[in-house]
């Protein structure tokens, strides 16, 4: 087992967070911290100040520790904090969880980092901005409920579908989307489910990946060019930066943009926009 210490902040410490948000990041490094922890290792949580603004978060483990060029590749998408899948000392994974944690944490306007060294344990850490703690028998619930949603009244939520067989890239859009409640995300796992998800929920923009099982990427378009219901919808084509799509030897895929992954924030947002802008634009 683990011996576990949480340090309970005081009732006056509050952050200006997400719910939903903070509770993933938390729970990805607790999870973290017990699969790389040692049998009788420590697990600590602690809350504390940091200036006079701001709230850190500590999740403490006592496992091996990690040398300076982990450290450096901790945020990197698929790195299990140097562990392979086989072998001694294996950890099961997809490598995004600190990806993504990292993700949720800029999302709140935060930063995260890890102060580790062998046979030391790891401490990671994030800080958010500090709020003026909202007493519990205040009527938060009763108020929320009488406003009404701004997400609804100001814009309509559009639908983007991600056709790709990674799961680990699903849950990379899924975070990049988090913050965009004008944007839902469905999902198919192959080209001919995304064919259909096409023709049954005629999104605003489809994410497409080429190398899929039933169709490929190049297939799936082709079908969707030729259907009038779909033909107008924008496929933006995504794959690993050194696994170029391949146009093969019939007519040019007219992709509205590539998007290499693993997906900047920036580029994924920005294409997904300027296919809606023009679609827009078009009266489609």
């Amino acid at each position: 087992g683990l011996l576990t210490h949480f340090e309970v902040p005081p009732d006056t410490l509050a952050v200006v967070a997400d719910r939903t948000r903070l509770k993933q990041v938390l729970l990805n490094l607790l999870s973290n911290a017990i699969k790389y922890n040692q049998p009788g290792g420590a697990l600590e949580v602690h809350v504390l100040p940091s200036g006079a603004e701001r709230v850190r978060i500590e999740v403490r483990d006592g496992g091996p520790g990690l040398r300076p060029e982990e450290v450096a590749q901790l945020f990197e998408a698929f790195n299990r904090l140097g562990r392979s899948g086989e072998g001694e000392g294996a950890v099961e994974g997809t490598g995004l969880g600190l990806v993504v944690t990292r993700h949720l944490i800029e999302l709140m306007g935060g930063r995260i980092g890890v102060d580790s060294a062998p046979g030391t344990g790891s401490c990671f850490w994030f800080e958010l901005a500090g709020s003026e703690a909202v007493p519990q028998n205040s009527e938060i619930g009763a108020d929320a409920a009488e406003r009404p949603s701004r997400v609804t009244d100001v814009q309509p939520q559009r639908t983007v579908l991600l056709v790709e067989d990674d799961l680990p890239s699903h849950e990379l859009v899924r975070a990049q989307l988090l913050h965009r409640p004008d944007l839902r995300l469905i999902t198919a796992s192959n080209g001919r489910e995304g064919v259909a998800l096409a023709l049954a929920q005629a999104p605003a923009v489809i994410l497409m990946d080429n190398r899929m099982p039933e169709l490929t990427g190049r297939q799936a378009f082709q079908l969707l060019s030729q259907d009038p219901r779909t033909a107008k919808i924008p496929v933006i084509a995504i794959s690993a930066g050194a696994d170029a799509l391949p146009e093969g030897d019939g007519e040019p895929i007219l992709w509205f943009r590539r998007v290499a992954k693993p997906f900047d924030q920036d580029d994924l947002l920005t294409a997904i926009d300027d296919a809606i802008r023009q679609r827009d634009a078009q009266g489609v």
